[in-house]
């Protein structure tokens, strides 16, 4: 199906498409629309056709040979018929979600193109989908079906499942040709230029968001439905929201002759407060969310041994961040979060903590935060630890770094390390001149080769001849950990350290679950984890999945409160699926509390794995510990 969306969307377009507007069409990330540019390209000149990118200006569609690509573009309609369960469940949405009248099952089976007996089966999972929005399919003898509900769930669910649909079927003829006649560029220029006018700032993210809302609202009401008052509660709402949203009703009338209720512009204001942030707090409630915000992190301190509460940076982003989160909250108007499997992997230390933030938040205000939302609170907070990684590596003074090729090579370490390590003097030295500085020791050493000597008052790294980009940010993380760290052995940590014989195995097993269930028990048994981790794991798991891409998952507690730090790996002869993930190979993570820094070099590890798949396809074809052991040597 991405696939066809992808070509039919090059081929229509007479210009070079860009790697962003295929993503924001598509509603999928850069690297998985570059792998399927990929995908499809390594096939395409069999079925006439090339996908080429122009440098600067995007992607385009090339046919080769007319024949062959007509071939291939009825193969892909008739590979449409088909679709899986959940696919099917989205189409029907997809439709249902365009009609304000009845819609037959003898449409819907027209387009559907399933038995009547597999539609009437799938209906039941849509309700279930609409269930999550508060709505209804309603069944009526000879009339068909319609949905019903609050008109702001309704437009929720249609956002869903039509606007960021990625199905390439043609909308409803009503829907398509207004927008048609409607000129949405000219509306998105002159929402931002209110927004400036009124000094109100908006994420790319949250603006998009807004559009489409936009979008939707003047449909709805074109085509008579409105908000009802008796269906909205709206608290008091700071007049410069009330503004920018009045001046649109104008500007839609002024366009459109489009005369837009009261309630519309109600909840069109909470919308906008809920996704934008003012230069102009109200005082007030801002000086009782600073409290509230230093209470959490305070919290959050004394649990993760973290300096969130004096990083004035932190709180005052967070500050402007969660001033309309609040409004997002209480109008359930949460926004959705295109970056959060790219970060969740990356930054699987914050989003421990981000996730427990998200907890003391429910705890005050009585509102829960969707992963997304968590996600956008991750970034802060992922901030704040670069931040100290920063004024960590800003302590380094002297660098010794001791170079077996000397000459052009060693100069050329040098003036790499200079640009990470900007307020350090940098020395090479050779192996043998190391013994002036047993007395005069350094800050940090840096090694191309075994020393001779040991240096147990000072962090000894071991680096490449070659310093690229990935080198230099371990080297940076590597210092930051060990000069951030206060145990006198810093040299004698290793990640190979936290692995055990007692929890490897090689197993063949079905049930995701049960695997951590049975693991992390036998943690608890041995006494390297505390009575609760089964627990705080399965309700990590149950909110935020840690199944990641390539088959590997790194399932951890919510929050940190190991007995001694523990990895188990559970390599499985076949890989099974959980929440539609595959997954065959599973590191249980057990931690303590305070080592947050160890989840860094963790999700480090797991990311080789899961970029390499040869490295994945080597340890699937370990048969032992030792093996296992042997073959990670490399990763570390």
């Amino acid at each position: 199906m991405r696939e066809k969306i992808l070509v039919d969307l090059l081929e229509e377009s007479k210009v070079p498409v860009s790697l962003k507007e295929i993503c924001n069409i598509m509603n999928l990330s850069e690297s998985t629309i570059r792998n399927l540019i990929k995908e499809v390209k390594s096939t395409s000149k069999d079925d006439g056709f090339t996908i080429n990118l122009l440098r600067g200006k995007g992607y385009i569609l090339k046919i080769t040979d007319h024949n062959l690509f007509k071939e291939y573009k009825k193969e892909k309609q008739a590979n449409i018929d088909f679709l899986d369960v959940d696919q099917r469940v989205k189409l029907i949405l997809f439709h249902l979600l365009q009609e304000d009248t009845y819609i037959t099952m003898e449409d819907l089976l027209e387009h559907i193109l399933v038995s009547r007996s597999t539609l009437s089966n799938d209906l039941n999972l849509v309700k279930d989908k609409l269930a999550d929005f508060n709505l209804k399919v309603i069944s009526k003898p000879h009339h068909g079906l319609i949905i019903k509900g609050r008109e702001q769930d309704l437009r929720k669910a249609f956002s869903k499942y039509v606007l960021h649909s990625t199905f390439y079927v043609e909308a409803t003829q009503k829907y398509k040709t207004y927008f048609n006649n409607f000129d949405t560029e000219k509306m998105d220029k002159f929402f931002r230029s209110l927004l400036i006018v009124h000094r109100l700032s908006v994420s790319e993210i949250a603006m998009n968001n807004l559009l489409v809302h936009l979008k939707i609202m003047i449909y709805r009401v074109q085509e008579k439905n409105f908000i009802k008052a008796d269906q909205l509660i709206i608290k008091e709402i700071d007049e410069v929201y009330l503004e920018v949203a009045n001046r649109l009703a104008e500007w839609f009338y002024e366009e459109q002759e489009l005369d837009l209720p009261k309630e519309e512009i109600h909840y069109l204001a909470a919308h906008i407060s809920a996704k934008s942030s003012s230069d102009e707090m109200n005082p007030k409630r801002r000086e009782r969310l600073y409290k509230d915000l230093k209470e959490i992190l305070f919290i959050l301190d004394k649990e993760f041994q973290t300096n969130f509460y004096q990083d004035t940076n932190l709180i005052e982003s967070l500050l402007l961040h969660m001033y309309p989160l609040l409004d997002r909250l209480y109008y359930n108007l949460q926004l959705e979060n295109p970056l959060i499997n790219e970060m969740k992997l990356k930054y699987t230390n914050v989003f421990v903590v981000a996730f427990r933030l998200g907890e003391l938040i429910e705890e005050k205000y009585a509102f829960k935060l969707t992963r997304d939302e968590i996600g956008y609170i991750a970034f802060h907070l992922a901030a704040h630890f670069e931040r100290e990684k920063q004024n960590t590596i800003d302590q380094v003074k002297r660098i010794v770094v001791v170079c077996s090729t000397g000459g052009g090579n060693a100069h050329i370490i040098k003036m790499k390390l200079e640009s990470v390590f900007t307020r350090a003097i940098i020395l090479t030295v050779s192996n043998r001149n190391m013994i002036g500085f047993q007395e005069d020791i350094p800050d940090l050493i840096l090694t191309t080769v075994p020393l001779e000597t040991q240096y147990l008052e000072v962090p000894v790294i071991h680096i490449k001849n070659m310093l690229d980009e990935q080198e230099l940010n371990r080297i940076v993380d590597k210092t930051a950990y060990y000069l951030s760290q206060q145990s006198s052995d810093k040299n004698g940590f290793s990640l190979r350290s936290l692995f055990s014989r007692d929890y490897f195995q090689i197993i063949k097993e079905e049930n995701y679950i049960d695997i951590i269930r049975e693991q992390s028990q036998k943690m608890i048994d041995d006494g390297v984890a505390a009575e609760n981790y089964t627990d705080l794991v399965l309700e990590r798991e149950n909110r935020f999945s840690t199944i990641y891409e390539n088959g590997v998952a790194g399932p951890h507690p919510i929050k940190l409160n190991a007995i001694k730090n523990t990895i188990g790996v559970t390599i499985l002869k076949e890989p099974i699926e959980w929440q539609d993930k595959e997954v065959q190979i599973i590191f249980l993570i057990n931690l303590k509390v305070g080592h947050l820094f160890l989840h860094k070099e963790i999700s480090k590890f797991l990311m080789q794995i899961i970029d390499q798949k040869e490295l994945k396809d080597g340890i699937l074809r370990v048969t032992n510990y030792e093996q296992f052991l042997s073959y990670i040597e490399q990763l570390f």
